[in-house]
């Protein structure tokens, strides 16, 4: 739902950059990159796999994508297993990563702070885009 609330923006002109989906199967990390707005069959076929998100591995194989964005959003269940991401390549061109995750708060803020310096948690996807919107984030305490 996420995905296709950006893709509605983008269709607009209020989003634009890329959508970089990333996972882990058989200890291979994969990732994909696809310009805003995508098709939405794109979106139709997004589902969870793997045992890892794969992050870091896509932020190096998407540099040059990332790297045209003012903000890079990384929706997570902040549990990051796989390999720590190394963010001073993206800092370095003045974009900064924050992260997203929807669910239990409590739980889920202190996984999110180990991995981002600036992230949004919320329980319901709905406050997550609300909060997005109005630009109400959780810095690293």
């Amino acid at each position: 739902m996420l995905a296709a609330t950006l893709n509605v923006l983008a269709k607009q002109g209020r989003v634009n950059g890329s959508l970089v989906l990333s996972g882990v199967t058989g200890n291979t990390a994969l990732s994909d990159a696809f310009r805003w707005p995508v098709e939405d069959e794109v979106i139709r076929r997004i589902h969870a796999f793997g045992s890892a998100e794969g992050l870091q591995t896509a932020i190096k194989n998407h540099a040059n994508a990332l790297g045209e964005c003012d903000q890079v959003y990384v929706f997570t269940d902040g549990n990051i297993n796989d390999e720590p991401m190394r963010l001073s390549q993206l800092r370095s061109r003045g974009v900064f990563i924050c992260g997203l995750y929807v669910g239990e708060v409590e739980q889920a803020i202190d996984h999110m702070a180990q991995h981002f310096a600036r992230f949004y948690v919320r329980e319901t996807l709905v406050g997550l885009i609300d909060a997005l919107l109005n630009g109400r984030s959780r810095n690293r305490p």
